[in-house]
C-alpha cells in the first residue's frame, strides 16, 4: 500500500487509450530487464478498467512507464539493453502515434498492434538497465504493469561466507558509466584465515579449478604472465622464488598471520661458479631497460632466447650493435593483460656432448690506408652458457631454445672475457634467485604486478615510474585489486569487463572503488581477460559456461572453520 501511495505522489501521467481483451490467470513475478529473453507472464486481478492507460514519469533515477490493465492478462518481456519492448496479449482497437519523452536518454516510444497483442516499444539512445515487474489491483485501482529504465542506480548484495569473509557484488549507473564488481571482504586478524600465493598445476591454471584444487574458500588472478610461458614480475609461493620482480614494481607480501605488506623489492640471481666464488647479477627482464646493459645477465624459465650468431673475431671489426633486450609488452585483447614478447621460435639446443664452439684466430686484415684516426678497440665478443641441471650445458653461437627451467648467462665485455674460461661445457654452475629488499627474504608468499593505486588513504597510481605502457594505464577494463584498511582487513577486488552497459573500470576507479570499501594502501593486479573472483569452483564474475582464461598464478583464502564443499556463492 506505501508503495503504491508512493507511486501516486511521484508519477506525472499522459494517459492513452487502448481496449483489451482478458486473458487467463497467474502469480505475479517481475523480471529484470535483460538481452533478448522472451518471459511470459499473467497478471492476476480484477478487471477494473475497460481499457489500458499507458502513463509515464521522468526523474534523475528513472523514466517509469505504466499500463493500467483491464483483467487478469498475460504479457512478455522481448527486452534487449537499448530497446525495451512489452507485449500485451490482448486485442487494441487502435495504435496510437509515437509519444514524445522529455528525456534524451530516450528516442522513441511507440504502443502499437503487432497482430492483434498491444506491443510497448521504448527505444534507448544508450543501454541501460530496466525493471519490469506487476502490481496487483485494489482500492479501485487496476492491475499495473511497470517498466522502470534506470538512469542511476546502486545496489550492494553481500553474502556471508566464513565468520571472516564475506561476499559482496555492488551494481551501479551514475550518469554515463555502468559498474559491476565483486569483492572479497576478509578479516586478516582472524586466526582461522590465512593467504597463500598459488602457482598454477602446469604453464596455466583457472582459479575457478585453483581454489578447490588447493582446498581455499576463494580466490582471485594474481600477477602478469608471458603467454604461455612463466609469470612476469615477482612470484613467491610457499618460500620459492618462482620469478624475481622487474622495473621496480609494486607487490604485496603475506605474513603468516596479519595483514599483507606492500613495497617495491629489488632481486637479483646468485650464481656460484665453478670455483667456489659467487656474483649477483640482474634479471635479464629487469635489467632490460637499464643504460648502458649491463654486462652479465641471467635469462631463466623463458620459453625462446634469440640471439643472433656470432661472428668470428677479426681484427678491426665493426662495431656490433647490442642485442635488443627481450621486450614485455602488453595487448588489450587475447592475451588482454598478460605481457608478451616472447622472442622468436629458433633452432634446437645443442646436445649436451656437442664441443663448444672454437675459438677461431685472429685474420690478418687485407693493406689498407691507415684511417686518420686510429680505429676503438672491439670488445671481446659476448658468449652465452646454458645452465641445466646444475652444470654448463652448452656454449652455443646461435639462437636457442630454452627449457622452463634453464638459465642462461649472457655475458659480454670484460664478464665475457674474465668468464670464458671459467665456464666450460660441464662445469658445475648454480643459480638461485634472492630478494634483495630488507625483510622481504622472509616472506613465504608474495606476488607482483602493479602499479599501486593507494598508498596511506591516497589515490596514488605510480604506473609511469613503474614502465606500464599505457594500454595497462588507461581505459576501461576488466581489473582486479588488491587492498588492506585501516583496521586490518583485506579486499580482493575485481571489476567485470565492458558489456553492453558499458562496465570496465580506470585504473583510477579502481583505486577508488577500494578506497570507498575502506582501503588505504592497495595495488593493481592482471587484468582484462585474465580478471576473476571464483567462490569455490565458481567464477562469479562470468556468466555459467563461459571461456575462462587460464593464469600463471593466483592470490587465494582459507578458513579452516568450514569444509569447502559447504561454500555456496
Amino acid at each position: 500500500m506505501t508503495r503504491f501511495l508512493l507511486f501516486l505522489i511521484a508519477l506525472t501521467t499522459c494517459a492513452l487509450s487502448l481496449p483489451i481483451a482478458a486473458a487467463g490467470t497467474a502469480n505475479v513475478l517481475a523480471t529484470v530487464g535483460h538481452n533478448g529473453i522472451n518471459d511470459s507472464k499473467k497478471i492476476p486481478g480484477p478487471a477494473l478498467a475497460p481499457h489500458v492507460t499507458l502513463r509515464y514519469s521522468v526523474s534523475d533515477e528513472k523514466i517509469r512507464f505504466v499500463l493500467d490493465l483491464p483483467g487478469d492478462t498475460a504479457f512478455s518481456d522481448q527486452s534487449t539493453p537499448r530497446v525495451k519492448r512489452l507485449t500485451v496479449e490482448a486485442l487494441p482497437e487502435q495504435t496510437t502515434a509515437p509519444i514524445t519523452i522529455n528525456d534524451p536518454l530516450v528516442s522513441g516510444v511507440t504502443l502499437a498492434d503487432a497482430g492483434g497483442k498491444a506491443v510497448l516499444t521504448v527505444t534507448l539512445a544508450h543501454a541501460r538497465k530496466a525493471e519490469v515487474f506487476t502490481l496487483p489491483a485494489g482500492e479501485g485501482k487496476p492491475c499495473r504493469l511497470v517498466l522502470d529504465i534506470l538512469k542511476s542506480f546502486s545496489s550492494t548484495a553481500r553474502q556471508t561466507l566464513t565468520p571472516a569473509i564475506q561476499y559482496i557484488h555492488l551494481e551501479r549507473q551514475q550518469g554515463d558509466r555502468y559498474l559491476s564488481a565483486h569483492l572479497l571482504q576478509i578479516d586478516a586478524q582472524d586466526t582461522h584465515v590465512h593467504f597463500a600465493v598459488a602457482s598454477a598445476a602446469g604453464a596455466r591454471e583457472v582459479i575457478s579449478a585453483m581454489v578447490p584444487r588447493l582446498h581455499a574458500v576463494a580466490g582471485i588472478n594474481g600477477g602478469y604472465f608471458q603467454q604461455g610461458t612463466r609469470p612476469v614480475g615477482l612470484l613467491k609461493a610457499d618460500g620459492t622464488i618462482i620469478t624475481l620482480p622487474i622495473w621496480g614494481r609494486a607487490a604485496v607480501a603475506f605474513p603468516v598471520s596479519g595483514t599483507p605488506i606492500f613495497a617495491n623489492p629489488a632481486g637479483c640471481w646468485r650464481v656460484m661458479l665453478p670455483d667456489g666464488s659467487t656474483r649477483d647479477l640482474p634479471d635479464y627482464t629487469d635489467a632490460s631497460i637499464r643504460t648502458p646493459l649491463p654486462t652479465a645477465r641471467v635469462l631463466a624459465g623463458a620459453s625462446q632466447l634469440a640471439t643472433p650468431a656470432l661472428p668470428p673475431p677479426r681484427a678491426t671489426p665493426a662495431p656490433t650493435p647490442p642485442t635488443p633486450p627481450a621486450v614485455i609488452t602488453h595487448t588489450p585483447d587475447a592475451p588482454a593483460t598478460t605481457p608478451s614478447g616472447t622472442p622468436a621460435a629458433i633452432p634446437p639446443t645443442p646436445q649436451p656432448d656437442a664441443p663448444p664452439p672454437a675459438i677461431q684466430p685472429a685474420t690478418p686484415p687485407e693493406a689498407v690506408t691507415p684511417p686518420a684516426v686510429p680505429p676503438t678497440p672491439a670488445p671481446p665478443q659476448p658468449f652465452i652458457a646454458i645452465i641445466r641441471d646444475g652444470k654448463v650445458l652448452s656454449r652455443p653461437t646461435v639462437s636457442t631454445h630454452l627449457e622452463r627451467t634453464d638459465f642462461a648467462l649472457l655475458l659480454s665485455g670484460d664478464d665475457a672475457k674474465a668468464l670464458d674460461a671459467a665456464l666450460p661445457v660441464g662445469a658445475p654452475v648454480s643459480i638461485a634467485p634472492i630478494l634483495t629488499t630488507p625483510d622481504w627474504g622472509g616472506y613465504t608468499q608474495a606476488v607482483g604486478a602493479g602499479p599501486r593505486l593507494l598508498q596511506a588513504g591516497a589515490v596514488a597510481i605510480t604506473g609511469s615510474a613503474e614502465h606500464f605502457p599505457a594500454d595497462i594505464l588507461t581505459g576501461h577494463r576488466a581489473r582486479t585489486g588488491l587492498g588492506v584498511t585501516a583496521d586490518g582487513k583485506v579486499l580482493l577486488a575485481v571489476v567485470e569487463e565492458p558489456g553492453p552497459y558499458g562496465g570496465g573500470a580506470t585504473l583510477e576507479e579502481l583505486a577508488k572503488l577500494l578506497k570507498e570499501f575502506g582501503a588505504v594502501n592497495a595495488i593493481n593486479l592482471d587484468g582484462g581477460g585474465s580478471s576473476i573472483l571464483a567462490i569455490g569452483d565458481k567464477a562469479v564474475n562470468y556468466p555459467p559456461n563461459s571461456f575462462i582464461r587460464p593464469v600463471a598464478c593466483g592470490v587465494l583464502v582459507f578458513d579452516d572453520r568450514l569444509p569447502v564443499t559447504a561454500i555456496k556463492p
